[in-house]
């Protein structure tokens, strides 16, 4: 069962007492950060949660047991176990053993014991006011390690700016009630390190998952609507549930979803543009819109991109099989037919196979060829667009070697997918090529690569 988690480090100074504060309310008077966070983060929690304390050798005696240091008035201070004590939660603290971390091998055998506190699916707060030395740079490693073993969620990261009191003999001159400590928030900053890990993911390998995940979290304190209804959880989930449909879209081939399907992340990249962003995401979002800026609404423009798109995040075989139709696709809508028409299209691709092969097909060869009236509206389009024609005979071979899983006499002989990809690089960019030349002459001309 999924548990709440408070993991702190604790320190070895003469801490202060202060005011620990932020939006949700104040903990007035406590020396130890760790009571204030337990107390304004952590009061909701139930039996089974659980808290550990993580202290060195020096640590426990000067500040978890009582005694360790002397208030302003000479009275011998408690220990942070006797004031956790009092807060009376309805959840067990305990204090864990760690070494100073000096060396390597002892930052290990922290990063261990702090790991091994932890269980599948927890729910951690992390307070790292006092993480020393090394810590914070474990603890960060440490917690993405655990969310990929243990599959753990980071629900707030905490710190306690003490330094905003200046310097700890400036801090001991003011009142005790003078001394207002704001706890920050920084767990928007472990987004922001997601969020580039997701983007990262999508943008390198075509996987929308991991940002889908994250468009699901609550995200109000990374995007706030400028408009202050509220809806930017909403918007930025429009956005990853795009996202998550597009890559399913190229994966599984489904080339008439391919339009709608960018024309939908875009709109909603255009969407989130509306939201108060924290200025490190607005590149994130930025870099988002220019993987799609290609894409305009054309099928067959989009069907192109698409297919670079599939090349460039390792889709091989789906770049191959777009291609192969969006070139049939273009012959059938240029000739104005039904475009999802099996035996339409089947006639488009014999006649631009035809046309590669300089093949005169017989006027009564009605079994390969069909209808001869659509076939010669194919021939009066391929005829000034022999270059496409040959690059859809040269792609074919590519498609059918792919598709059919190299079970042919004639296959590639080498499993180098460079090899492949480079030659498959070459037609993409030839159809683009093409494409673009047949739209700028008012499809009268013949293209030629």
């Amino acid at each position: 069962m999924a548990r709440n988690v408070f993991i702190s480090f604790l320190g070895t100074g003469n801490y202060l007492a202060c005011t620990y504060h932020d939006l949700q309310g104040a903990a007035e008077e406590v020396r130890f950060v760790q009571e204030a966070v337990l107390r304004l983060k952590c009061g909701g929690w139930k039996a089974g949660d659980h808290g550990y304390i993580f202290v060195t050798d020096d640590a426990c005696k000067k500040n978890w047991l009582d005694g360790g240091f002397k208030d302003e008035n000479g009275k011998a201070c408690q220990g942070l176990a006797s004031r956790i004590a009092t807060l009376e939660l309805g959840f067990e603290v305990e204090k864990v053993g760690i070494t100073e971390g000096l060396d390597t091998e002892q930052i290990w055998q922290n990063f261990e014991t702090v790991y091994d506190c932890l269980r599948r699916g927890d729910r951690v707060v992390f307070d790292l006011t006092h993480a020393f030395r090394s810590i914070p740079v474990m603890a960060v490693a440490l917690l993405n390690y655990a969310r990929v073993m243990k599959n753990i969620e980071l629900d707030g990261v905490y710190y306690g700016a003490f330094e905003v009191l200046g310097s700890c003999q400036e801090a001991k001159s003011l009142d005790p009630e003078q001394r207002r400590v704001p706890i920050l928030d920084l767990t928007p900053l472990d987004t922001l390190m997601q969020w580039t890990l997701a983007l990262d993911r999508f943008t390198g390998a075509g996987d929308a998952g991991p940002l889908e995940r994250l468009t699901n979290i609550s995200v109000g304190q990374v995007f706030k609507s400028r408009k202050g209804d509220g809806s930017a959880a909403e918007t930025v989930g429009y956005l990853g549930g795009s996202l998550k449909n597009f890559t399913e879209v190229l994966s599984t081939c489904r080339g008439p979803m391919i339009v709608e399907a960018a024309s939908r992340v875009k709109q909603n990249l255009e969407m989130c543009q509306d939201l108060d962003l924290i200025k490190p995401f607005k590149p994130l979002f930025k870099h988002l819109q220019e993987t799609f800026a290609g894409f305009d609404d054309d099928q067959v423009n989009d069907g192109i991109q698409a297919a670079r798109w599939c090349l460039d995040h390792g889709m091989v075989q789906q770049a191959a099989t777009i291609l192969d139709e969006v070139i049939v696709t273009w012959l059938v809508s240029e000739a104005g037919f039904d475009k999802l028409d099996r035996s339409i299209r089947k006639l488009a691709a014999d006649a631009l196979n035809a046309k590669a092969k300089n093949i005169k097909p017989a006027k009564d060869d009605k079994v390969r060829l069909g209808d001869k009236n659509l076939l010669d509206k194919f021939f009066e389009i391929v005829d000034r667009q022999e270059a496409m024609a040959r690059v859809k005979n040269s792609l074919g071979d590519l498609r059918n070697d792919l598709n059919h899983a190299g079970w042919r006499r004639n296959s590639a002989k080498t499993p180098k997918k460079e090899k492949i990809t480079n030659r498959l690089k070459k037609y993409i960019d030839q159809v683009e090529k093409i494409y673009a030349q047949f739209q700028s002459t008012g499809r009268q001309q013949d293209s030629s690569v």
